[in-house]
C-alpha cells in the first residue's frame, strides 16, 4: 500500500509540474519537505487515500508523518529522475480516466437532477412491463419438514 502511495504521490507531483491548466485551491500549508508543500487538503486527501472517515489527533499526526516520509522519498526519485514503470503510468492514467468520468456523471447530475417524480415514473413503466398482477408466494415449514 506504501509503495502504491508513493508511486501515486511522485506521479502526482510529476503530473503537478508538468500540468499548469488546472492548480489546485489554496490550503492552509503545514509542512515544507524540499520546495514541496504539504497542505490540509492534500492531507486529507492522504486521509481519504488510506481509507479514514474520521481521524483523531494521533491519526492525523501519524498521517502527517507517514505523509512527510512519502513526499521525501518522491524528492528523492524525482532528483534521481527515475522513471516509472509501464504498470506505473497505466495505474496512474486509469486514475485520470476514472476521476474525469466521476466528474462527468457528477456534472451530468447537476443538469439533470433525478426527482422522486422520475423515480415514480420508471417504477410505474416497469411495473406495467411486468404485467402489473404479482405473487407473492411464502413457504411454511412444518415439523416434520425439518
Amino acid at each position: 500500500m506504501k509503495t502504491l502511495l508513493l508511486v501515486l504521490l511522485s506521479i502526482s507531483l510529476l503530473a503537478c509540474n508538468q500540468q499548469t491548466q488546472q492548480q489546485l485551491p489554496e490550503s492552509k500549508v503545514i509542512a515544507l519537505v524540499g520546495e514541496e508543500v504539504i497542505t490540509t487538503d492534500l492531507l486529507k486527501a492522504f486521509l481519504q487515500a488510506n481509507g479514514v472517515v474520521t481521524a483523531d489527533e494521533t491519526t492525523v499526526n501519524k498521517a502527517l508523518d507517514s505523509l512527510v516520509d512519502e513526499m521525501a522519498m518522491a524528492n528523492i526519485a524525482s532528483k534521481k529522475k527515475l522513471k516509472m514503470t509501464a504498470e506505473q503510468l497505466n495505474t496512474f492514467k486509469y486514475l485520470q480516466i476514472k476521476a474525469m468520468a466521476n466528474n462527468a456523471k457528477l456534472d451530468y447530475l447537476l443538469d439533470n437532477p433525478i426527482t422522486d417524480a422520475a423515480i415514480m415514473q420508471e417504477y410505474n413503466k416497469v411495473n406495467k412491463q411486468a404485467g402489473g398482477l404479482q405473487f407473492h408466494v411464502h413457504h411454511l415449514l412444518y415439523a416434520d419438514e425439518v
